[in-house]
């Protein structure tokens, strides 16, 4: 087993590109989305299969990932494998990781995967609650909750359109 790690570690860094900051980016294949994460083939728990380059830095260099565990990036690159710049988190801590790297996306309108609905909608809702139609009358003509029209209306939420 120390053979093929060894060997699986210089295959691995046959796809790295040294930064003067430390990072060791992937050089490789890139899946989507955006093309933002490594990935290679490796037989870490056979048989052969694609895993993150990261998450096969981490797994080649410092052990095994326990389930529901993230591998983070300290240096805030995505495609950095450099096992010194990783360690282990929830997905809870990665997010807030992100937040505090000021790396947090916040998706707008219709982008926004929990969107019930789109910018043509938004503007209906209002012009019929300036004509006078209540919240709960909006709601039922667009099957929304009356606190998601409120919102709506004090463009607490949907202010861009």
């Amino acid at each position: 087993m120390t053979k093929y790690i060894e060997d699986s570690k210089i295959r691995l860094l046959k796809y790295v590109k040294l930064h003067m900051n430390g990072c060791w980016e992937w050089m490789g294949y890139k899946c989507n989305p955006k093309k933002q994460y490594g990935f290679i083939s490796l037989a870490i728990k056979r048989p052969y299969k694609m895993i993150l380059a990261h998450r096969a830095s981490y797994i080649l260099w410092k052990g095994n990932i326990q389930d529901e565990m993230n591998v983070l990036h300290s240096c805030h690159n995505s495609l950095c494998v450099n096992p010194d710049h990783l360690h282990l988190g929830t997905q809870r801590e990665n997010l807030q990781e992100m937040k505090d790297a000021g790396r947090e996306k916040k998706v707008k309108g219709i982008k926004n995967h929990k969107s019930k609905t789109n910018d043509n909608d938004v503007s209906k809702i209002r012009r019929l609650h300036e004509n006078g139609f209540t919240m709960r009358e909006i709601g039922n003509i667009f099957n929304l909750q009356s606190s998601t029209i409120c919102y709506i209306v004090n463009k607490k939420t949907w202010g861009h359109v």
